[in-house]
């Protein structure tokens, strides 16, 4: 008998567990409980997390009652200057100038909201927590602060009134309208997000029309090894906002979880028609694993490879802000609108 050559036993091994995956998920796919387990409702109606908004209530004096995350605060009913600690997209978008705002992972602002934040006092965290002192000198007269930052909530409260709200990838919507009711710009805010809900129909319609029900998959790149997303980050706006179907690949491993981590070899049984591709361009190793990635037989057997159906996308699909979210969906149309518009019977 012929013996199997490693490599290729390896990958067979690798294509099984996929199918047997596959087949589980095929088989509850009908059940009540994986009508629930997409839906991922919160387990706590906690204010300013998940899907419940913070609760506010005036109080006749200038002053507002918030219920939120971390507790209640009182805050001015139209604040003039607001830190922001992980609120920089949902501010600007509700067309408030933040006072004082926490750069992306240490490095500044991020592309896409460099010129609006031009100017403004960045607060430095590389140190373990927010620089106090910087964002003391802000004199902010209220701090909208990300949940993680909880720990410093008393200190954070000892400079200003403080609010700490639950991102969350499939409620957005929920943290950018607290952000907006928040910092007084609740009626700019509606009208923004209408608007927003008008471009994500309009998308929709353009990507259901150039591929109607082909799969598409999300991978990001990464030093020897590779994500694939599914319920977490990008999922919400492809799978959830777009409607756009999800590859047998995502449903068996990654739909549970933010994102799934693949080895090359694991990606012999990614089945879907498109790859949107992200690799951080400023890191270098991530150029190298890109060149070892498309060089590999593995890849280049993949069905959306063999069809030249790769795209390049940056990190913005991985924020969940207004403005990434408009910025992304221009990205999207012009993939997609390049594509021919699919005929009745499926053909191009």
């Amino acid at each position: 008998m012929r013996r199997v050559p490693p490599e290729l036993r390896r990958l067979l091994v690798v294509a099984a567990v996929v199918a047997v995956a596959v087949a589980v998920v095929r088989l509850v796919e009908g059940h009540p409980a994986a009508a629930r387990r997409n839906s991922r409702a919160p387990d706590v109606a906690v204010p300013g997390a998940g899907q419940t908004p913070v609760t506010m209530t005036p109080l006749g004096d200038g002053t507002v009652r918030v219920e939120h995350v971390q507790g209640v605060t009182i805050i001015p009913e139209r604040p003039q200057r607001v830190a922001s600690l992980g609120w920089n997209d949902e501010l600007l978008a509700a067309g408030v100038r933040p006072a004082a705002a926490t750069g992306s992972g240490g490095r500044g602002w991020p592309p896409h909201l460099a010129a609006q934040l031009d100017g403004v006092p960045l607060v430095d965290v590389t140190a373990g927590g927010p620089d106090l002192e910087a964002l003391a000198d802000a004199e902010p007269d209220l701090i909208i602060a990300v949940w993680y930052w909880q720990t410093r909530y008393d200190h954070l409260s000892a400079i200003a009134p403080t609010v700490v709200l639950q991102p969350g990838h499939w409620f957005w919507r929920e943290r950018f309208m607290d952000v907006a009711r928040l910092s007084g710009h609740a009626e700019p805010g509606r009208a923004k997000l209408a608007a927003l809900e008008e471009r994500i129909a309009a998308t929709r319609a353009l990507i259901h029309g150039r591929i109607g029900d082909e799969s598409v998959a999300m991978l990001r790149i990464f030093a020897r090894e590779y994500r694939l997303y599914g319920h977490g980050y990008s999922g919400p706006l492809l799978y959830g906002d777009l409607g756009l179907a999800r590859p047998q690949l995502v449903d068996a491993l990654a739909w549970e979880q933010d994102a799934a981590r693949l080895s090359l070899e694991g990606l012999v049984a990614l089945d879907a028609d498109h790859i949107l591709l992200m690799h951080e361009q400023r890191i270098p190793i991530s150029g190298a694993e890109l060149r070892r990635l498309t060089a590999h037989p593995i890849w280049q057997r993949l069905p959306a490879v063999r069809a030249g159906r790769v795209y390049p996308v940056a990190d913005l699909l991985m924020r969940g802000g207004v403005i990434s979210r408009e910025v992304t969906l221009d990205r999207l149309d012009a993939i997609f609108g390049a594509i021919p518009m699919a005929s009745p019977d499926g053909s191009e």
